[in-house]
């Protein structure tokens, strides 16, 4: 019975600094950020202090260690005080639950622990030749000696040219059908003539009455990523740092 009730009081706990982070910044940004298409960085800020942003990340690398199901009633709860980051909290914990179920020890460091938690991840994932669906791409990796190489174009993409680190998914090298998968993380780039490779977004907001969601298209430019960075999963998908 004492541990149910230290458990209930950690729950209660973290719930009140969701709680107060909503209702002290989101809620009051939400107007504003939607008029004026501002992309909720205090916001995300405030989730990041209360520690929601790692909702599902380990707790050695920083996060609460928590369920899908409190992932869940976070985002509800984000979400009915600004749609607008709830789907940025969604694709951001989407995008480390990526690494906190594949990365290895040092991609979990750099991009999940680092900065206190407060680096905001997503998804680039979707493709206009294929409609968009999630899972299905037709962009393949490719071989460059004991690297890869990544160039691909791709629709939907929350967070663009705000996000400090992308999630980029697309066919492995070779591969023989569309479940046979590569995630590659990817950091962005400010503009279309920096050096290097990453992401860069490609146009406006696309989604109306969610106009901070920064939703654009985005072009992963030629990049390589180390083997001996990548760690292989237990599915068809593996995890590697460009």
């Amino acid at each position: 019975m004492a541990n149910d009730n230290l458990a209930r009081k950690i729950d209660d706990d973290v719930y009140a600094r969701l709680d107060a982070a909503i209702d002290a910044t989101v809620t009051v940004n939400a107007d504003r950020n939607d008029r004026e298409s501002r992309f909720p960085r205090e916001n995300l800020r405030a989730l990041a202090e209360a520690g929601w942003t790692g909702v599902l990340n380990e707790p050695q690398f920083g996060g609460l260690g928590l369920s899908h199901l409190d992932f869940a009633e976070a985002a509800y709860r984000i979400g009915q005080a600004d749609a607008s980051t709830g789907l940025i909290y969604v694709m951001h914990v989407g995008a480390a639950q990526t690494i906190n179920l594949f990365g290895n020890a040092d991609q979990k460091e750099r991009w999940l622990k680092a900065n206190n938690g407060g680096l905001l991840g997503t998804y680039s994932t979707s493709e206009r030749a294929t409609g968009g669906h999630w899972w299905y791409n037709l962009s393949e990796a490719s071989r460059d000696g004991d690297d890869y190489r990544v160039n691909a174009e791709k629709s939907f993409t929350t967070s663009s040219g705000q996000a400090d680190y992308y999630l980029v998914q697309t066919r492995t090298p070779g591969a023989k059908d569309q479940a046979d998968i590569i995630f590659f993380i990817s950091t962005a780039r400010p503009r279309a003539s920096s050096p290097g490779p990453g992401m860069r977004s490609v146009c406006g907001p696309i989604i109306p009455g969610r106009s901070a969601t920064a939703t654009c298209m985005c072009r992963s430019a030629t990049g390589s990523a180390p083997k001996d960075r990548a760690r292989r999963s237990s599915m068809t998908a593996s995890l590697r740092s460009i």
